[in-house]
């Protein structure tokens, strides 16, 4: 027993290089960014949980299409990325959501505003309890590089600023740039 408990206390902690994902448009449920300049977000769980034997890295990107009965399609893209050390305890835990509606299937560029609700983004950190969402016009782009609606895969990329918002109020001196956006996600529909 005592044995045991020496070679468990003596285990390194793991250490995780986050990278952003490959630009791939084959359904690999994968979302990354840079954000302020070179910090890397992906949307994967990372960790090892000695109990659960769970893997590293398991991506944790969401795609869907909602069907409208008048017809109108819009699309929610959503990303989580958690990272827990061998303790699992969570060291890094945040979320992105893109929403576009009155989607059309034959156009590729998207950009997010406050003027309109019709596109949106929000990033949020949840141990920091800070959130940020598109505020000015154009000052948000997303472009599909493909929707395949056969094999169910959406992909493509985004860039921008969001600014810190709390309530209905906005902190422009305070915003988050994010560039190198990319997403390669099997959607489902909902009708």
């Amino acid at each position: 027993m005592t044995i045991s408990l020496i070679l468990f206390s003596c285990r390194k902690q793991k250490e995780y290089e986050i990278l952003l994902p490959a630009e791939t448009s084959v359904g690999k449920n994968t979302m990354g960014f840079l954000y302020n300049g070179s910090n890397i977000w992906n949307s994967f769980e990372h960790g090892i949980f000695f109990l659960n034997d769970k893997p590293d890295d398991i991506p944790n990107a969401k795609a869907t299409l909602y069907h409208q009965p008048s017809g109108i399609l819009s699309i929610s893209l959503t990303g989580q990325m958690s990272t827990k050390n061998n303790n699992a305890e969570i060291t890094n835990n945040s979320s992105i959501v893109l929403t576009i509606q009155n989607l059309n299937i034959s156009s590729s560029t998207y950009s997010f505003d406050t003027l309109s609700t019709s596109n949106f983004v929000y990033f949020e950190n949840i141990l920091t309890s800070k959130y940020y969402a598109n505020y000015s016009n154009n000052s948000f782009n997303l472009k599909f590089t493909k929707i395949d609606t056969l094999q169910k895969i959406i992909s493509g990329n985004f860039s921008g600023n969001l600014f810190n918002k709390n309530g209905t109020v906005f902190n422009l001196n305070e915003k988050t740039n994010i560039d190198n956006g990319r997403f390669d996600i099997k959607y489902i529909d909902l009708y």
